[in-house]
């Protein structure tokens, strides 16, 4: 199963649309074994069927206006490179003619301002310290701790010394006697961080949700393909009512449009004594805030509207004061 090329495709969008708005950007179109939904082919019956030029022709103008949605990047983020279109040029052979959709996706490379960066590291490196102290033994733990140590370490030596000897039972038994103090040892520290648990706590949620100096974000845009109901994510959705679709076609229509912004390097959460941390949100959904909602809404309207408006985002650069 072979790509479908640029070329051939923008044939089909000249056909029935004129020149589409974007001809320079990267068209991929995924065999079905490397789709994003790769289980979209796996239950076909009777197998698959190739897209009909009219049916690439819509997917194609569907992707220009996700392209037109795609945000300029905020402040101190940046495009490393243009955004993937994935339209699929295949479908199971009894998927009626005009139901499809697109993705599109880009990653933003954000870093902090080079002053917060400072700022915020210092914060952590100042918790990281304080929640060593606070897990450090007292004087009277210390003590407690370093002679069971101390004599965890000596039945350890005077087991080796009669396995030397050949005396297996007193090793077996110098051995056992090692376990029991390193138990003890254990038995300390685990009631000291248990008494100073709430505290280090504190301290471990507040370094948790210290946000990233770096970061890189994707925005995930689809039509009529992924629909994500995860309430936790940074997320854009708009859907066509169920009532207005009874009795009419739903072929070369959008039914739901969404745009989802996640970690590309994943690490959203950190659980902190059973309660969820999250970081970056504030960065995440500042790049969902850029989304002109108005051109991701004009999506679901019928019919979709033929001309998509001139994109807002650049290829660029790493911005100038920003943490290295």
């Amino acid at each position: 199963m072979g790509w479908i090329s640029f070329d051939t495709l923008q044939a089909c969008s000249r056909a029935t649309l004129g020149r589409s708005l974007f001809p320079t950007f990267r068209v991929l179109l995924i065999p079905a074994l490397l789709m994003t939904f790769p289980s979209a082919h796996a239950d076909c019956v009777g197998g698959t069927r190739k897209r009909t030029a009219e049916e690439l022709s819509f997917a194609r103008q569907v992707a220009d206006h996700l392209l037109a949605a795609m945000p300029a990047p905020p402040p101190n983020m940046w495009l490393e490179k243009e955004p993937e279109v994935q339209i699929d040029p295949n479908a199971c052979r009894d998927t009626p003619v005009g139901a499809m959709g697109a993705y599109i996706r880009a990653v933003y490379d954000y870093r902090m301002p080079a002053d917060e960066a400072k700022r915020v590291n210092a914060r952590r490196d100042a918790l990281s310290e304080q929640m060593q102290a606070v897990h450090a033994l007292p004087p009277e733990l210390k003590a407690e701790f370093d002679g069971f140590n101390a004599s965890y370490f000596a039945a350890i030596r005077e087991a080796k010394q009669a396995e030397r000897a050949g005396d297996a039972a007193l090793a077996n038994r110098k051995y056992g006697e090692a376990g029991d103090f390193e138990r003890k040892a254990k038995a300390v520290e685990q009631r000291h961080r248990t008494a100073v648990k709430a505290q280090y706590e504190t301290l471990e949620r507040e370094s948790a949700a210290l946000p990233s100096d770096r970061l890189r974000l994707g925005v995930l845009m689809t039509v009529n393909g992924l629909f994500n109901d995860n309430p936790r994510a940074s997320q854009i959705t708009y859907r066509v009512d169920d009532n207005d679709l009874k009795g009419k076609s739903m072929a070369f229509r959008v039914r739901f449009v969404q745009a989802v912004v996640s970690n590309v390097d994943g690490g959203g959460g950190v659980n902190v004594g059973g309660v969820t941390v999250y970081r970056n949100m504030e960065t995440l959904d500042t790049l969902l805030s850029a989304i002109d909602r108005s051109r991701l809404q004009v999506l679901i309207q019928n019919p979709l509207p033929a001309a998509a408006a001139p994109v807002a985002w650049r290829v660029g650069k790493q911005p100038q004061n920003t943490a290295e």
